[in-house]
């Protein structure tokens, strides 16, 4: 397990401040410490402290070509932001639509920002969190996004792309 003691690491680890703030946000919104006192001050800090270091010029995204699918949509990885913790590490991808994909509630988005974790042994990935982007490459008005702890884990090769990124995550290429 890796122990995150600084917003820079923090950060790092979900590819931008803003991100970070999203998903700390949504794992502690309406969660409470051992006293049964809300967490929401100590939140709202967080959020504000990654927030205005965004605003202050994080560095942006090393994004690395990895594949063009067929329908014209490419796929990126970040492996600038490998996180590696045992067998398991997390990376950063992107999914750059050609034209625009619709959310389920018909909301139209051009790219999809996506933290893995990929199983380098057991040859499997999960989607940690994702999130909808109005613009190309992961930028433009958030239109939706999810944490997922409990997603499930999936054969890195069912999908050429998603072996493609397991073997970058994995040292493997």
């Amino acid at each position: 397990m890796t122990t995150i003691t600084t917003l820079e690491e923090l950060a790092t680890l979900y590819g931008s401040p803003v991100e970070a703030a999203i998903v700390m946000r949504k794992l502690v919104d309406g969660k409470t410490g051992e006293h049964g006192l809300p967490h929401r001050a100590t939140v709202q800090r967080l959020c504000c402290g990654l927030v205005m270091a965004a605003l202050g010029g994080s560095a942006l995204a090393a994004w690395e070509r990895v594949a063009a699918i067929d329908d014209g949509s490419v796929v990126y990885a970040d492996p600038a932001t490998l996180q590696k913790s045992g067998e398991t590490v997390n990376m950063w991808s992107l999914l750059d639509y050609k034209t625009a994909e619709k959310d389920a509630s018909g909301k139209p988005y051009l790219s999809a920002k996506l933290l893995q974790e990929y199983d380098c042994t057991g040859g499997r990935g999960r989607t940690r969190y994702f999130s909808f982007h109005a613009g190309p490459m992961g930028v433009g008005q958030l239109v939706y996004s999810e944490v997922r702890t409990g997603s499930e884990w999936l054969p890195a090769n069912r999908a050429r792309t998603g072996e493609m990124l397991w073997k970058i995550a994995c040292g493997k290429k």
